[in-house]
């Protein structure tokens, strides 16, 4: 009867407050934990019936069913595996456009006509190879069915539901043995039709490729050196996700056009037919195709080439060399996350050089670095990936690394400046500190350049610090800055507490980047439910979101206060265990003494009498 009673009130609340109630259910995807050791194709599953609050939502009444299933398919994924079904030809009209205006197309980005580093310069041919068809079919067959699933009106999905779409790829696109220059021409066309049109029916806030090295290369739009390869087993799974989000009050915006002066700047790279240089990816690619804010990359581990014979000399097949090159003036982009496992510094150095340099030709304020396994990591303990490794120089890489990164990096001088505009890093964080070895390093570079801790692992540049502190100077300083705020009650503010208490509670696990875009759905909640000047939403929108980290920031310190304070009280239990334990065996070795003593002293009196009978 109860439960009747309950279901019944449920049933009868308006769906506004139950779209409310299900706001509070709604879960990070899996495939936004994208800082895994080991990539696999099971990025997107979830075995825990308890991460999967909405589907269960589902099965309670045909109402919730209907609030529940746009919010469902808002996390999509789509994999390009082979399939036998037959399908219109989607992108033949747009790949026989691209075709029929090949050199248009590949060096339409002007300003960066000898940047573009695609050896296409020699060889044309009209006929694409086996292998280029059958990648060709296979991006036809999924984007139909994708489409088809949209346009279904019995799931209840819809295109413009869509928040973030994860792409998973499998085999390997290119080997030592291929056509290199056709195949990768004719993969390459089919991949800029196939984003297009994806592009024209969703507009996802995030998308996130997971795939081997050379198709996710094809993917990107850039080449892959493939040779060492096999020297990589570790690095079989590559990923790159990008997401936008609104710019923080933190960050300065310093988008501009290039000008001439920038051009000369960049050293121009031959079109040469080996593929043992990385040039930038093509103007094609999905990195340009939205005002991308966000860009996070995991290049698997590179543990096992160092079993190889002059592990140094390998060339990784990772993404980081082609990324590393995508960056311009004119992009959004301002936050860079990295990942994996024992890189090689002399892989990751250059790439992530033209992101931190003073002076550097991009708007990336922020940088985030992971390249270490945590103490806790069983990654070591498997002999078949470690195999006959000297585990000192994967360390020694790990420290060169981090040591190149923040310290000639982030105090360099410019390689050019532009007048009221200082274009340099601003933030770093890294997720290694828990190696000590590696937090003294770090923090003694960025005490000596300046920076400050804001947060655990989250440093700050002067500058930063300076433009913030003026920034709230004037805030606080602005008279009309009372007349415009929106009236918040005291209630309010409580309610806002509780509900930011609650996603930090939920999110602790996510990285900064992350947390960030978790607390997109419910600032948008907030926005609406009080009902925020539109001439104020952005800055309120900002404040929130400085509001939810700090909640986020808060609870991860009240969780590692916790910890510390449960391993004290361990500690302290396990010492007083050890002591008793100490003071027992101590007892038990004095009645062991006593009882000699007796014995030998029982001993004596008894020869004293057999001596006195005798006498």
């Amino acid at each position: 009867m109860a439960l009747e009673m309950t279901r019944h009130g449920l049933e009868s609340l308006p769906d506004e407050l139950k779209s409310h109630i299900l706001s509070y259910l709604i879960n990070p995807p899996p495939s936004w934990s994208w800082q895994k050791n080991t990539l696999d194709t099971g990025l997107t599953r979830s075995s825990d019936l308890a991460d999967k609050p909405l589907k269960s939502m589902i099965l309670v009444s045909k109402t919730w069913c209907r609030l529940v299933s746009p919010l469902l398919f808002a996390h999509l994924q789509l994999r390009l595996e082979d399939t036998d079904q037959t399908t219109p030809p989607l992108l033949a009209p747009r790949i026989k456009s691209i075709s029929a205006n090949f050199r248009e197309w590949l060096f339409r980005d002007l300003g960066y006509p000898h940047d573009v580093r695609l050896p296409y310069r020699h060889v044309w041919q009209s006929a694409s190879t086996e292998k280029a068809a059958k990648w060709t079919a296979t991006l036809e067959q999924q984007l139909a069915s994708l489409f088809a699933f949209l346009e279904s009106p019995n799931n209840g999905s819809n295109s413009d539901n869509v928040q973030s779409l994860t792409i998973i790829a499998t085999d390997e696109l290119n080997d030592n043995g291929l056509d290199y220059i056709r195949d990768e021409v004719h993969c390459l066309i089919a991949t800029d039709a196939f984003w297009n049109l994806l592009f024209e029916k969703l507009n996802p806030a995030r998308v996130t490729v997971l795939a081997p090295p050379s198709k996710l290369a094809c993917l990107l739009g850039c080449s892959m050196n493939m040779m060492d390869a096999w020297a990589f087993p570790g690095m079989a799974m590559q990923l790159v996700s990008v997401w936008r989000e609104p710019r923080p009050v933190e960050v300065n915006d310093h988008r501009r056009s290039p000008s001439g002066f920038d051009y000369d700047m960049m050293h121009p790279v031959e079109l040469v037919l080996e593929p043992n240089e990385y040039g930038r990816p093509a103007f094609s690619s999905f990195i340009y195709i939205r005002p991308w804010t966000h860009l996070a990359v995991n290049e698997g581990s590179f543990l096992e080439a160092y079993s190889t014979y002059e592990y140094f000399h390998k060339n990784p097949p990772g993404i980081l060399a082609s990324v590393g090159r995508a960056f311009r003036l004119e992009m959004d982009m301002w936050s860079v996350s990295y990942k994996a496992v024992f890189p090689f510094g002399n892989h990751i150095g250059s790439p992530l050089d033209r992101i931190t340099y003073k002076g550097n030709s991009s708007n990336v304020r922020r940088l985030y670095v992971k390249i270490a396994p945590d103490p806790d990591d069983t990654i070591l303990d498997d002999p078949a990936q470690v195999g006959k490794a000297d585990i000192t120089d994967c360390w020694r890489e790990v420290e060169s690394a981090y040591r190149f990164l923040t310290d000639p990096a982030l105090r360099g001088e410019p390689d050019f400046t532009e007048s009221g505009a200082v274009r340099e890093l601003e933030m770093f964080g890294f997720g290694d500190s828990s190696i000590s070895s590696i937090r003294e390093t770090v923090a003694s570079s960025m005490e000596t350049a300046g920076w400050q801790e804001v947060t655990t692992n989250e440093w700050h540049s002067s500058r930063l610090l300076s433009r913030l502190s003026d920034y709230g100077n004037a805030r606080a300083d602005d008279k009309n800055f009372k007349q415009n705020e929106p009236g918040l009650t005291a209630s309010d503010v409580k309610d806002i507490k509780k509900s930011l208490k609650r996603f930090a509670v939920k999110n602790t696990t996510l990285d900064h980047n992350d947390r960030r875009v978790a607390a997109t759905p419910l600032i948008n909640h907030m926005l609406e439910k009080y009902d925020f000047d539109t001439t104020e939403t952005e800055w309120q929108r900002e404040s929130l979101q400085q509001f939810a980290r700090a909640a986020c920031n808060s609870e991860t310190r009240i969780n590692k206060k916790r910890r510390e304070r449960l391993l004290k009280q361990e500690a302290s239990a396990q010492k007083a265990k050890t002591a008793a334990e100490e003071e027992k065996e101590d007892g038990d070795d004095g009645d062991k003494e006593e009882r000699d003593v007796a014995e030998e002293q029982e001993g004596d009196f008894t020869e004293q009498a057999e001596v006195a009978e005798t006498t």
